[in-house]
């Protein structure tokens, strides 16, 4: 390092594998590349970087400034930064089409809202509600739902007590008559959840064929991965249950009704695992499927049952409530569901409109005007 001079600035990229608060007030890092390991301080007096240091955690890839100390190895940290995304507006699409978008449903659980449910599947059909309101329904030509179709057996403690269904192939059989009775002219993007039974490590591999055979069968009916990319009307959307979302909240202390806030931070670090395998388990495969290579236009995610809005640097950021009460084990987590909420993304103007089922109208759910992002 000393060929740098010690009177010169010079950036490096790295990962930190440690991150201290020393009693002065500094923040030392322990960081590494292929070459090698180094220590780097943020300095006690620097309160801006401090402050921004506050969001740096374990495994974070990061771009350095920095310059050697006066004697010995010791980096002192100028600035640093994410990879994060690039400034553009929100990209719109020519035909006024829309998705409608939807996860965490959870068949077999004692909890399951299924006359909610059943009303969103009417609802889906243009079987209720007004003529306005049928209209705007019908120009939905797309839907995703975003993992945790059922709700499994043995996910979490005290589950088995809170099953209605306690096969897993019976679950599998009730989504699958549901999902029967969405109209064929509805593109269906269905990604899996950690209440599925396909693999728990991220990332997932699609629902197993074994379980739904009539809908693998059926040409409108596309079954990915979590995380997946698929393009809907030339907007790249990036679909994750993000079950990944838990560690990172519980490093930063992003409480469960700001997972919005929680996305923004994995979109800033380009990795949908930012802290690696610390809450929830990851699977090494060849290539690395967690990294956000590519701009999204459009995050959905799911998994802890809230629904919440958001935009940054012109992705649109669009969490999932759920279709189930919140159970026992969920609430001694601090997690608050949001159920019979459905959010629905309009491509032309790149706009959100949330639907609630979770109201008892006769004819019609309540509605919410264009959601403020």
């Amino acid at each position: 390092m000393d060929r740098m001079g010690r009177d010169s600035d010079f950036e490096i990229v790295v990962m930190v594998s440690e991150k201290k608060n020393t009693k002065n007030g500094h923040v030392m890092l322990d960081i590494e590349d292929l070459e090698g390991h180094a220590k780097a301080l943020i300095p006690a007096n620097d309160s801006l970087l401090i402050e921004k240091a506050k969001r740096i955690t374990q495994d974070d890839v990061i771009g350095m400034k920095v310059r050697l100390a006066r004697t010995g190895d010791l980096l002192i940290v100028k600035e640093f930064a994410w990879p994060d995304l690039p400034q553009r507006k929100s990209r719109t699409s020519e035909t006024d089409l829309g998705m409608i978008i939807t996860s965490d449903i959870h068949i077999g659980s004692k909890l399951f809202l299924r006359n909610w449910f059943e009303k969103f599947i009417q609802w889906i059909n243009l079987d209720v509600g007004t003529e306005k309101e049928k209209e705007r329904v019908g120009k939905m030509k797309y839907m995703v739902i975003a993992g945790d179709t059922v709700d499994g057996i043995g996910v979490y403690p005290t589950q088995l007590a809170e099953l209605e269904v306690k096969s897993i192939t019976k679950q599998y059989e009730q989504f699958q008559e549901y999902l029967l009775q969405i109209p064929e002219t509805v593109e269906v993007f269905i990604t899996p959840g950690n209440h599925d039974p396909c693999r728990w490590h991220d990332p997932q591999p699609p629902l197993i064929k074994e379980f739904l055979p009539q809908l693998y069968g059926m040409k409108n009916i596309h079954f990915l991965p979590s995380p997946a990319w698929v393009e809907i009307e030339d907007q790249k959307t990036l679909i994750y249950h993000g079950s990944g979302l838990i560690g990172l909240m519980g490093a930063l202390n992003i409480p469960p009704t700001k997972p919005e806030e929680a996305i923004k931070e994995l979109l800033i670090k380009r990795d949908l695992m930012a802290v690696y395998g610390n809450k929830h388990p990851y699977a090494p495969e060849p290539k690395a499927y967690m990294l956000v290579r590519e701009h999204p236009d459009v995050y959905i995610g799911g998994d802890n049952h809230y629904n919440a809005y958001s935009q940054y640097r012109g992705t649109t950021i669009i969490n999932n409530g759920c279709w189930q009460l919140t159970s026992d084990y969920a609430a001694s987590k601090g997690f608050i569901a949001t159920p019979g909420r459905v959010p629905q993304f309009n491509f032309k103007t790149a706009s959100i409109r949330e639907s609630r089922f979770d109201k008892q109208q006769e004819s019609s759910p309540a509605e919410m005007q264009e959601v403020k992002k």
